[in-house]
């Protein structure tokens, strides 16, 4: 990170990027918590000299340890309390290397993060979903916007973009908004010639052994959506056929549900540069097809699972909040694992991704 020198270049830019503003001690799930902050060797050593208050220096250098096979590009990490936080992290939920010593004092992975500058020739500016206040704002949109813009600045992430791969990747979320129906119509239209003639089943219940099976595989390896697996196993895998009436529900109780997970996926295809994520298109399209079975399933079975617990009440700031968390929870998962390639090897081992298995995808 941090390689990379600033310049003017062709970029792609979420309107979330420059409106994001963190939600700083308010976060229901912080990103000080649960995390590994790794950092440069630049980075450790800068924080190691640094002018600070006593009490904050005696914290900081107990949070700091080198890795044994330590690089330069990765170096050392900020250490854990017992309860999983960052040692950084303030009783009030706000970072007290921050409060010290201000933004520029924080590794650079903190100062960025959610926000993410990727890029080659060009680039792609964009904030991770993995934030909760990205997908709250993601949902909340009227209509997610992505500008095209020359601008100055300096990638934090390395990938081979081009102008050319912009157009691609502008052609592809323009394709997505421009379709008319549900999500599973929105992403049928971008099947290319492998899936002519694509529509989403009538039904899901082909799916839903699948995405059964996905929160058997992922479940058991993510912290982060183990809980909502665990949730859409007990709810589902004796009797799948709960399934459909909680989706009616689900979206009777969310009228803009389609609105809020059109603008997911788009902030999800700028920041995986779709179709570029995977080396054909046809395989980013079923990848993403299975992105967004797996989530839409594990949002329905939580929110369902909960509107049925005795004495509990969900009105909509508290469906919109859990929405929004399962949603986040997900996307942790996604961006910062294998996912989007395990999940194709996954269908593979479990009876292909035929049209037939990609269209029961599109309808959960």
């Amino acid at each position: 990170m941090g390689a990379q020198s600033s310049r003017l270049m062709d970029c792609l830019v979420a309107d979330i990027y420059d409106a994001f503003a963190c939600k700083c001690g308010d976060c229901r799930t912080s990103c000080c918590e649960g995390w590994r902050v790794s950092i440069s060797e630049n980075e450790y050593f800068r924080l190691v000299g640094m002018d600070c208050p006593a009490a904050l220096r005696e914290r900081l250098d107990g949070s700091l340890h080198v890795y044994e096979n330590a690089e330069p590009a990765r170096y050392a990490e900020l250490g854990k309390d017992w309860k999983g936080r960052c040692r950084m992290h303030g009783t009030d939920g706000l970072c007290e290397l921050q409060k010290a010593c201000g933004a520029a004092a924080l590794p650079e992975i903190c100062r960025m993060y959610p926000r993410s500058v990727a890029g080659g020739d060009a680039a792609r500016l964009t904030c991770a979903l993995s934030c909760e206040r990205v997908t709250e704002a993601a949902l909340a949109a009227d209509d997610l916007r992505v500008r095209r813009e020359d601008r100055e600045v300096t990638p934090d992430v390395a990938l081979p973009l081009t102008s050319g791969m912009l157009d691609v990747i502008v052609s592809r979320m323009d394709a997505f908004r421009a379709a008319k129906g549900g999500m599973g119509e929105r992403i049928a239209r971008l099947g290319g010639s492998s899936f002519e003639g694509l529509e989403p089943a009538r039904d899901a219940r082909g799916a839903l052994p699948v995405l059964l099976g996905l929160c058997d595989a992922f479940g058991r390896l993510s912290p982060s959506v183990r809980d909502y697996c665990d949730c859409a196993r007990a709810r589902y895998a004796e009797d799948a056929s709960l399934y459909e009436s909680d989706a009616a529900a689900f979206d009777a109780a969310h009228p803009d549900a389609e609105r809020g997970a059109a603008n997911v996926f788009l902030a999800h295809m700028l920041d995986s540069c779709y179709p570029f994520s995977h080396a054909s298109e046809r395989d980013a399209f079923v990848s993403l097809a299975a992105h967004y079975a797996f989530v839409r399933f594990l949002t329905v079975a939580c929110v369902s699972a909960r509107m049925l617990l005795p004495l509990t009440y969900m009105g909509a700031p508290e469906r919109e909040a859990k929405v929004a968390d399962v949603i986040a929870g997900c996307f942790r998962m996604i961006e910062h694992s294998g996912f989007g390639h395990n999940v194709l090897l996954l269908l593979r081992r479990d009876g292909g991704e035929d049209i037939e298995r990609v269209a029961a995808l599109l309808a959960v």
